[in-house]
Parts: structure tokens; sequence; C-alpha cells
């Protein structure tokens, strides 16, 4: 009776898939559904129940040494429209407010030290709902975005940094210097003969693959591919990023 009363509801994987299985639950019908149907419960995984929060999510990227808070990376996430919310894009500089990276920045800390996480890498992920950050997730683990970020924001070997943080007790920091722009090539399923034309500047791309699309993973998420761009503002990362997609050529097999 009392979960009627609390919808929405976030139903999230318990194994750490990414974004991946996540599903924003908004009456009791849908939640007996999603019991019951095998697109919900087929990720080997049991799942968490959490209260939903409209707003837009913020992740960090930090490390633990020997006792040392250090935050390395605020960065946005950009999640799909799709009825699984999974993560589609990936952006630095965080458009938070410096009050709400700050208040996320002090969470975090607390968290570490709650848990006593003397020594290691750790990544959390905040809604923010009129200016306040509400955490969702916290894990003493490296995040792959937050590396991927930092790498190319900072030019950078971020998992170099986190192996030294932990074997040899090294404090030093990351500077990140550029925006960036990491996001996930959004084309529907099919079989496709897809190629870059030449013009299309970026700093890592990965084309969607001509395949059909079978695999389990494949039918929750309609995304296979990403890019990579840089510049010395978000605003020229993105403009480098929307020229990859018009030199992408695209013909449905």
């Amino acid at each position: 009776t009392s979960l009627r009363k609390n919808f929405p509801v976030v139903a999230k994987p318990a194994n750490g898939t990414g974004g991946i299985g996540i599903k924003v639950i908004q009456n009791w019908s849908q939640y007996k559904y999603f019991l019951d149907d095998i697109h919900y419960n087929d990720l080997d995984s049991r799942y968490i129940f959490q209260e939903y929060i409209d707003g837009p999510t913020v992740s960090v990227s930090g490390r633990m040494v020997n006792g040392k808070y250090i935050l390395d990376c605020i960065y946005d996430i950009e999640i799909s429209d799709l009825p699984f919310r999974a993560e589609t894009g990936f952006t630095w500089p965080s458009k938070s407010s410096v009050a709400v990276q700050c208040d996320i920045g002090n969470y975090c800390k607390i968290m570490c030290e709650s848990l006593d996480y003397k020594n290691g890498p750790f990544m959390a992920d905040f809604v923010v709902k009129d200016e306040v950050p509400y955490l969702v997730d916290f894990s003493p683990r490296l995040s792959t975005s937050g590396q991927t970020i930092i790498k190319y924001s900072a030019d950078c070997n971020y998992n170099r940094i986190i192996m030294d943080s932990i074997i040899s007790k090294s404090d030093i920091e990351v500077d990140l210097n550029k925006a960036v722009v990491y996001r996930y090539f959004n084309i529907e399923k099919g079989n496709y003969n897809i190629s870059m034309q030449d013009g299309a500047e970026y700093d890592e791309l990965q084309l969607p693959k001509s395949q059909q699309f079978l695999r389990r993973m494949d039918l929750l998420v309609g995304l296979n591919g990403y890019a990579i761009t840089t510049g010395k503002r978000l605003l020229d990362a993105e403009l480098k990023y929307k020229n990859v997609l018009a030199h992408i050529n695209i013909i449905k097999q």
C-alpha cells in the first residue's frame, strides 16, 4: 500500500551496467508489468528501487590517496529518451553552478570519510533539482567515462595516475584545460554500411558497426559507436561533434 503512494520510482540494476536497464516506473500497473516482463529481468541482476528526481545528472571522478581527498573531474551525463535511461553522452565542463559543484565535492568527501576509504578511485552520480544535488550512486571504483573525459581534457594517462596513487601514494593533480564532448551516435537499429568522409575533426572515433542487432544489450540501447571532440570552449567541442555527424555516410542495406 505504501509503495502505491510513492511513484514515480527508478528501478536500477544492482550489478552496475553503466546506465543500461534503468527504468522510470510511473505507477503501480507499470511496476507490476516490470516485475513480470522478461525485458526487465534478464540482466542477471537484482534491482534497487529509488525515489525519482527529475533533473540533470552530474557525475564525479576522484581519488583517495593515503587519506587525502582529490576531486579530479565533475562532468555532465546525457540520458537517453528511451524507456531505458541509458547514458548517451558526457561533457566537460559541467553546466552546473559553482555552488552546486562545491556541494557535490563536499558530499563525496563525506562519503569517503564515512566509508573509511583511504586509497583508490571513486565515482559518484548526482541528480540536481532546484540547485540541490541528490546523491544517487557512489562506488569506490574507476569511472570509465570519467577516465576518458580526464584523458582528453588534461592530455594525460589517467589510468597510470590512478595506479601511481594506489601503489606509490602519488597525489599529483590533473589539469583539465580542454572542453570535451564524448557522445554515442543516435542511429536506429538495423544493418548499415557506415563510413566517414574526409574533413571531420575528432580526437577519437568508433563508427557504428554494420550488423544485425540481436544481443540483449543492443536491444536495450539504440546506439553503437561514438565520437570524442575537444576544444577551448564547450561550444567549440560541440561544433566539432556536429561536423563529425555531417560527415558520416550512412547507407541502409
